[in-house]
């Protein structure tokens, strides 16, 4: 499976509930998701805005996703670099009889831009936590 990965400044939880709000995949992915039903979990059925399904096959809260589609098979998993920094990988294998004519580097190209998209979304819209935020500042938040 081919891999990408990215360093982003926001622990895995930030960046768990990120994916996990629908709207968000439209940001970073460019296709917006309309339903995870019945949830983020095990065996959970992904659809797109364009009516295409993905099926969620494992979920591991905070660490990984694995997701199917007709002719892609997915894995987005997060590992915890420090208290505040979480390497980001994707990896991704065609299935259902496709293949790449190129080895993937299309597809790693882009998935390459995506998740720096995915960067820059969560550094900008999501607070880091109080414990990143050097003590002497504190006062300002009481």
């Amino acid at each position: 499976m081919p891999k990408v990965s990215i360093a982003i400044n926001r622990s895995s939880e930030i960046i768990w509930d990120y994916f996990k709000k629908p709207e968000n995949w439209k940001k970073w992915w460019g296709a917006s998701i309309s339903s995870v039903n019945p949830g983020w979990q095990n065996g959970a059925k992904i659809t797109w805005e364009n009516g295409n399904r993905s099926d969620l096959l494992i979920v591991k809260d905070q660490r990984e996703m694995q997701i199917s589609s007709m002719f892609m098979k997915t894995a987005l998993s997060l590992r915890p670099k420090s208290e505040q920094t979480t390497l980001v990988e994707y990896e991704f294998n065609p299935s259902g009889g496709a293949s790449f004519t190129d080895g993937g580097r299309v597809r790693q190209a882009t998935v390459e831009k995506n998740l720096a998209k995915l960067k820059d979304c969560i550094e900008n819209e999501t607070a880091e936590s109080p414990e990143s935020v050097p003590k002497k500042w504190w006062h300002f938040w009481k």
